[in-house]
């Protein structure tokens, strides 16, 4: 009867005690979880998705908000590059410079897109905290374009952004 007791109710028993445990820490991290500072100046690579189109870039951003993204992929658009500066959009493409009023610019053009929301993470009050643990941090937001999602990692930088309005998925690869 002891072997039986032994056998079957102890791991029962230290079933039941150590979900109770995985219960409450997970409340525990949910309710005491702090996300990172999103960091907003950086330098990295992306691998952006736009509508099906598959484009490779160099983002620069500043919390300042001063922007550049250089197109490196596909190899016919490697190059060409979006500066913005204040108020300010000029248009780089080989030995052609032209500064373009931003207002022309289409909202849900995928550059335009990408650095509106850049600059709408800057201010935090902008996002909606959706879902984090230690590795990763979900925030929502709205820009003129459509809602968006960003992820961040645990040390703050910005991993993801997608905007299901206009298709448009970035992932940033490496980052400075």
């Amino acid at each position: 009867m002891k072997k039986i007791l032994i056998l079957f109710i102890l791991p029962a028993v230290l079933v039941i005690l150590s979900l109770f445990c995985f219960y409450i820490s997970k409340k525990y991290i949910k309710k005491n979880y702090k996300h990172a500072e999103i960091i907003t100046s950086f330098d990295s690579t992306a691998k952006i998705n736009s509508d099906g189109k598959l484009y490779e870039c160099i983002i620069r951003h500043t919390s300042e908000q001063m922007n550049t993204l250089e197109i490196t992929q596909p190899k016919d658009l490697e190059g060409l590059m979006f500066i913005w500066e204040g108020g300010k959009c000029t248009v780089v493409w080989k030995n052609l410079t032209c500064e373009i009023n931003k207002e022309f610019l289409p909202q849900n053009a995928f550059a335009e897109t990408i650095i509106n929301i850049l600059n709408l993470i800057s201010d935090e009050n902008n996002l909606i905290f959706e879902s984090g643990n230690f590795e990763k941090s979900i925030f929502s937001g709205k820009a003129p374009c459509g809602n968006f999602k960003v992820t961040i990692d645990k040390i703050g930088k910005i991993k993801t952004i997608s905007v299901p309005d206009i298709k448009l998925e970035v992932e940033m690869i490496s980052s400075k």
